[in-house]
């Protein structure tokens, strides 16, 4: 689609944003962003959608494997 990485967290992250209790939401944002982006920037703007999932989750450990 031609998007920059940058324009496309921030939809993600607003998506995320309108869902708040959605793990599933979260959960697959982040595995895009994990897999798809390469700009830094456009990944440093998922630090908050990973603490939320820590909060649903209950580590980092615990949602990084899930994206495996």
């Amino acid at each position: 689609m031609k998007v920059p990485d940058i324009d496309a967290a921030e939809s993600i992250i607003l998506a995320c944003r309108e869902n708040p209790d959605n793990f599933s939401v979260a959960s697959r944002a982040l595995f895009y962003s994990e897999h798809v982006f390469t700009d830094k920037a456009a990944k440093k703007k998922f630090s908050p959608l990973i603490k939320q999932l820590t909060r649903m989750c209950g580590s980092v450990e615990d949602v990084m494997a899930q994206q495996k």
